[in-house]
């Protein structure tokens, strides 16, 4: 009687345990974030250091003096219009590969920011390595949570889906 009693305490403890792992969700060891992040804490550094792309090996994010100079340099606007972003992209200048997230006050200055963007890639790579046109042309540019996204990739369909899967 006692082994089954200790049987059943043991089985309803470890039951108990792993409800509360399902309902609790997981998280890393290190206290990472975990693989979907809620919306209203969501940063573009938050879901870019998710992306694992070997393309794209360099980037810059909000807060870092690099990204002011990115912003006036790349996307044509000072750094204070832009509230969070991000870019991870393809450090050696031979593919075109890139994805760029960015937070504005006014959403419809994102999309502009963003389309300008994409517009500056085709110019650049149609002329100086018309291979990287077909990624270029295929480019996704859609909003996700606060955010404007653009993915220039050959991937960019499933890149897509999982940064709005890390957004939800």
């Amino acid at each position: 009687m006692v082994l089954l009693r200790s049987i059943f305490v043991l089985t309803t403890a470890a039951a108990a345990v792993m409800i509360g792992m399902l309902l609790g969700g997981c998280s890393s060891e290190n206290g990472g974030v975990s693989s979907v992040i809620s919306e209203e804490s969501v940063t573009a550094k938050d879901v870019l250091t998710q992306i694992d792309e070997e393309l794209m090996d360099d980037s810059v994010f909000y807060g870092e003096e690099k990204f002011e100079k990115f912003c006036e340099k790349l996307y044509s606007v000072p750094s204070d219009e832009i509230s969070d972003g991000g870019s991870i992209f393809s450090s050696g200048g031979g593919n075109a590969d890139e994805i760029s997230m960015i937070k504005t006050e006014d959403p419809q200055k994102g999309e502009e920011i963003l389309h300008d963007r994409l517009q500056s890639r085709s110019s650049t790579f149609e002329s100086y390595k018309p291979e990287e046109m077909q990624k270029i042309n295929s480019a996704e540019i859609f909003s996700a949570g606060d955010y404007w996204v653009l993915i220039i990739s050959d991937d960019a369909e499933r890149l897509k889906e999982e940064i709005k899967e890390l957004i939800q």
